[in-house]
């Protein structure tokens, strides 16, 4: 997106560097109807121009989907999952996390389709949270019904920070990789920057 989305009390921001040319790395915000966000971040396994259009199948199906405010999220993420499943080649799969921001009720509800990790700066006590993935990967199987997402209420500095593999994967000339313990103190050293 070209920029973030209208979500009073929220600051939204998101960044992406592919791999290749192409990649299977996502993110995206929609704003609805009701005043909510929308917002998705997605990986596709693999490299390059593969990955790249399922990934854009994936954004269209979420875009569509999400338009419709009789559903929840969790029957959303059931029926793109549905319509992947159709559609995605052997050995592929998409790991993603979708949530709602809710800016008058100044929550989050977020489902985890096998993307982890998920982490939660919780200003108040200075803790870092890190959740799992709440159900198995999209186009993995048909007719999974998937559950109901995670509410999280948000109080002032509060963080929610959802990256790909890529990002603590990294590795320096040496090899080393960033890892996810390196992410957690960031933000608990860096909590209070833009």
């Amino acid at each position: 997106p070209d920029e973030p989305p209208p979500a009073p009390g929220f600051e939204i921001a998101g960044w992406n560097r592919p791999a290749d040319k192409t990649g299977g790395d996502y993110f995206d915000w929609l704003a609805l109807p009701d005043g909510r966000t929308l917002f998705t971040l997605a990986d596709v396994t693999g490299h390059g121009i593969g990955p790249a259009l399922i990934v854009a199948v994936y954004r269209a199906y979420m875009r569509s989907s999400a338009l419709d405010s009789t559903i929840n999220l969790s029957q959303i993420v059931t029926h793109i999952n549905d319509l992947l499943c159709v559609d995605m080649p052997d050995g592929r799969f998409i790991t993603a996390a979708i949530g709602i921001i809710d800016p008058i009720q100044r929550q989050v509800q977020l489902l985890s389709a096998g993307q982890a990790p998920l982490l939660f700066y919780e200003a108040a006590p200075g803790k870092v949270h890190n959740w799992d993935a709440d159900d198995l990967p999209l186009g993995v199987a048909e007719g999974i019904e998937f559950g109901q997402p995670r509410k999280i209420d948000f109080a002032p500095g509060d963080m929610l920070v959802l990256i790909t593999d890529g990002f603590f994967e990294a590795a320096d000339p040496a090899g080393r990789q960033f890892g996810i313990g390196a992410v957690e103190q960031f933000l608990r050293d860096q909590h209070a920057l833009p």
